[in-house]
């Protein structure tokens, strides 16, 4: 056995990195503009209009409150995710056997959902 047959295939992800450094400057330029908001709230100036979308104006205290609203729903997603990750982990020391991630979307196309058809009486499909 050599080498070359133990180790596993190297995947190369160059669409990866470039995704990684395209999200990294996003997310400079949005902190830059988040720092902005959020002074002008906090300075008094919420009520002044600073932006339209298709034709309503909208002011900083309701971009400030979108921005509030996006940062609650990544952070409960984030806890989501962690308590998902630690209760597969407790189940895999448990038990020893490796629970994939949950991924709900693959099995329906590949033909071994068990849930019921929705056909109706008149397929015959017993359901």
């Amino acid at each position: 056995m050599s080498h070359s047959e133990s180790a596993p295939p190297k995947t190369k992800c160059t669409p990866c990195l470039g995704a990684l450094l395209v999200g990294l400057l996003l997310l400079v330029v949005a902190s830059g503009w988040v720092v902005i908001v959020v002074q002008k709230v906090f300075g008094g100036a919420g009520m002044e209009y600073c932006c339209s979308v298709e034709g309503v104006p909208f002011n900083y205290l309701a971009v400030f409150v979108l921005l509030c609203g996006a940062a609650a729903a990544l952070l409960l997603a984030v806890i989501l995710q962690v308590r998902d990750w630690r209760i597969r982990r407790d189940f895999e020391r448990k038990y020893g056997v490796k629970v994939p991630a949950s991924d709900r979307g693959s099995s329906r196309f590949s033909g071994s959902d068990s849930g019921p058809s929705l056909h109706g009486v008149e397929s015959g499909d017993g359901d």
